[in-house]
């Protein structure tokens, strides 16, 4: 386990570093990228409301599923727009196997809102790897370096996750330079 470990440290090194963050608020974002675990409780009604929410404001979407096969996991993979990375998608490190054949992950997204209740290696890396000009997280007991935003919610449910961020990015102004 610490050898796994001590090699997903280094491939996140390894990765090239961005430049300085970007605040986009929500209603100026024109595309958005969000990753969400199949199998975490109501998962695909928050995901459904976040993609009303940007359907409404005129937001194009992509979502990025970590699927790894849970007794809970929620099928995505028949739904439009949703990209679905099983565990024979990852490797033993859980880094995808062909990401730099992903088209979704070359363009470069106005905000990436990682909705991963618990620190996971791989959404870690895929919130690292995306080309976003402001990344969103949620609190969770892992590195939360890759995030410019960091949201906690008392009741820890998806759903009250997306409205926080929704609500957030709605209200915080970007400064005037």
């Amino acid at each position: 386990m610490f050898f796994k470990k001590r090699l997903q440290s280094r491939v996140l090194e390894r990765l090239e570093k961005r430049a300085s963050s970007i605040f986009v608020p929500l209603q100026n974002a024109k595309k958005i990228i969000f990753l969400i675990e199949s199998d975490e409780d109501l998962i695909e009604n928050s995901a459904d409301f976040l993609i009303v929410a940007l359907e409404e404001r005129g937001i194009q979407w992509q979502c990025v599923v970590i699927d790894k096969g849970g007794k809970k996991s929620v099928d995505f993979s028949q739904k439009e727009r949703f990209l679905s990375l099983t565990l024979k998608d990852l490797n033993f490190f859980g880094l995808p196997k062909r990401l730099s054949s992903i088209e979704e992950f070359k363009y470069e997204y106005d905000i990436l809102i990682d909705m991963s209740a618990q620190f996971d290696f791989t959404s870690n890396y895929l919130s690292r790897y995306i080309n976003a000009k402001f990344k969103v997280g949620r609190y969770s007991n892992g590195d939360d370096s890759s995030y410019d935003f960091i949201a906690k919610t008392t009741d820890n449910s998806s759903l009250q996750f997306v409205k926080q961020v929704i609500f957030y990015l709605e209200s915080i102004k970007p400064a005037k330079l």
